[in-house]
């Protein structure tokens, strides 16, 4: 691993904000009528959820159907509208909307709170993944990494008020300082572990390496200790407050978010690789184009933590038998799988490699503008 050179982390963060502003902008111009920027960036969806956690916190056993529903007194609330009762907020993981609780106790927004966090952690996460391309082929592939990450199928949930950026930031500085603070490594993985059940993805290979590596044996068992400490944390919570041990599980279940192994994901695919509407189709070749890119990094012999990674990520998106178009949102946290590409466009001229950049960038954000005004959700 190379020391950060501070030059080099500004061009590669210049990049990623560069598709930021293109991004933002196609978002800018689709906003429907009747509705503000700020407003279709962090109080649509997902983003409505974590404000609320921050705002009233958890649902209690007592709030708990059988059903493991909740009562709807107040129409207003989220999930409320035209419903006697609604989802559990237990689906969503607690470290975002705490800090937007921590930011709103310093007087700002939720609204700003969820907006500053996650734009923060999108330009930490470009640094980090511009730090692993680097160390991993060299300083120009890690600058077009960190562009085409920035320039993935609605990569405005990077720039909006869901935890996915903050979840990259963990994920990317864990599998950054692997290899030399491990420990470090391990505390990050536990902060990923409060952020998002894909935290699987990295806290797998910072116990792996742990002890594949030549390590004390009180690193190998304090990491061992330490990575899965966060997940367990807040399923031990829901666990508690469903009184059932797999009780987060239950919840997504309710929330008709469950696994078929990729039966359910497969027939997506047959269905909609060329025919459907645009959104489908895109998701579509969003998840060939990952499995694609996948292989590729196998061939190309990434180091095996960043393919563990993105391997265990792309495994539970081909898994999942709903919310299929939700998938390109979950591929925006496999950022490896853009480091092939990284590796073959290095070799472009530099004029060629921004106007391919650019035009990715456009197209990618032409098609998200498009959701906007439908309120199509992903």
């Amino acid at each position: 691993m190379r020391r950060p050179g501070l030059s080099y982390v500004l061009v590669a963060v210049l990049a990623f904000t560069a598709t930021r502003v293109v991004s933002l902008a196609g978002t800018f111009l689709a906003v429907p009528d009747g509705q503000s920027f700020l407003q279709l960036l962090t109080l649509t969806w997902d983003p409505r959820w974590y404000q609320a956690i921050a705002a009233h916190g958890y649902d209690d056993a007592a709030d708990l159907s059988p059903q493991l529903r909740v009562l709807c007194p107040d129409h207003t609330q989220v999930g409320c509208a035209r419903t006697p009762d609604r989802h559990s907020n237990l689906a969503f993981f607690p470290l975002f909307p705490a800090a937007i609780r921590m930011l709103s106790s310093a007087g700002i927004e939720p609204l700003f709170g969820a907006l500053v966090l996650a734009t923060t952690a999108s330009l930490v996460a470009s640094a980090l993944i511009a730090l692993i391309a680097r160390d991993v082929f060299d300083e120009r592939a890690g600058v077009i990494a960190v562009a085409l990450w920035g320039a993935m199928p609605v990569n405005v949930a990077l720039s909006s008020g869901r935890p996915e950026s903050l979840f990259v930031a963990l994920a990317a500085g864990s599998l950054w300082l692997l290899a030399r603070h491990p420990v470090w490594a391990a505390v990050l993985a536990a902060l990923a572990g409060l952020t998002r059940f894909q935290a699987i993805a990295v806290i797998v290979p910072v116990m792996v390496a742990a002890w594949v590596r030549p390590n004390r044996l009180t690193t190998r068992l304090a990491v061992t200790a330490i990575a899965p400490l966060g997940l367990l944390a807040f399923l031990g919570l829901v666990a508690h407050r469903t009184g059932r041990l797999d009780g987060w599980l239950a919840v997504q279940q309710e929330w008709q978010s469950v696994s078929d192994w990729g039966a359910s994901k497969v027939r997506f695919l047959h269905e909609h690789l060329l025919h459907g509407p645009p959104i489908f189709q895109v998701a579509a070749w969003t998840i060939v184009a990952a499995c694609l890119l996948f292989v590729a990094s196998l061939v190309l012999r990434l180091p095996w933590p960043l393919n563990m990674y993105s391997g265990l990520l792309l495994a539970g998106v081909i898994a999942q038998a709903s919310y299929h178009p939700h998938s390109m949102r979950f591929l925006l946290m496999a950022f490896p799988l853009v480091f092939p590409l990284a590796a073959w466009g290095r070799r472009l001229p530099t004029w060629l490699a921004a106007v391919v950049l650019l035009g990715l960038c456009v197209a990618s954000t032409a098609f998200q503008s498009g959701l906007w005004p439908n309120q199509i959700d992903f």
